[in-house]
């Protein structure tokens, strides 16, 4: 993860007397602990919420959930609460999260499945169970789902073998491609009118 260099700061993101931009070149993130695929695509947001309208029409969800690491939580210790979530924003995350009252889901969608997500979903289950944001949730059946149009066997045994339910689905139009490379998205992407079709 790159960070702007401080002297580059914006004065908007130092206000308060707490420079966040000082804050999160110190702070130890790994590379691919926040990779670039799970954020800035809404048809993966989109994807995460068609699944769980099917498949759990009554769990509560959210999107992009974020697990505190533990040198997250030593860097956070002693702050206010707004910093607090501020600094959460760097830590570890999924597409999505679903729960109901005795099962929790973490969810990744992507296009295409590689060994980094199942390894994410693996993380992120680790770190739930020690994440004090999630204390409701600890006494929960974890599930890991990877959402993808694509899974070479090898990945997908590979997950299969963590317990990282694999789902891709059966066929792919070209213009779903095209529309976030899912085919349930297309069916919720508005029209050049405004209306769904």
């Amino acid at each position: 993860m790159s960070v702007h260099a401080v002297e580059n700061c914006p004065e908007s993101a130092c206000e308060g007397g707490f420079n966040l931009c000082a804050a999160a070149s110190k702070f130890p993130v790994m590379e691919s602990a926040t990779p670039a695929k799970l954020s800035g695509n809404p048809a993966m947001a989109v994807r995460f919420r068609i699944w769980r309208e099917r498949t759990l029409p009554r769990a509560a969800y959210r999107i992009e959930p974020r697990f505190w690491t533990q040198a997250g939580l030593q860097f956070a210790e002693g702050k206010p609460d707004w910093q607090r979530r501020a600094l959460k924003s760097f830590e570890p995350r999924v597409t999505g999260m679903a729960w109901t009252s005795s099962r929790l889901y973490l969810v990744i969608a992507t296009n295409a499945a590689a060994y980094e997500h199942a390894a994410q979903l693996m993380h992120a289950r680790a770190l739930l169970r020690a994440d004090a944001d999630y204390i409701e949730h600890r006494a929960k059946r974890v599930s890991m789902v990877l959402l993808c149009n694509e899974a070479p066997d090898a990945i997908a045994d590979f997950a299969r073998r963590h317990r990282v339910r694999v789902s891709v689905p059966r066929q792919t139009s070209r213009s779903c491609l095209l529309l976030g490379g899912f085919p349930d998205v297309a069916q919720h992407v508005p029209t050049e009118q405004g209306n769904e079709n």
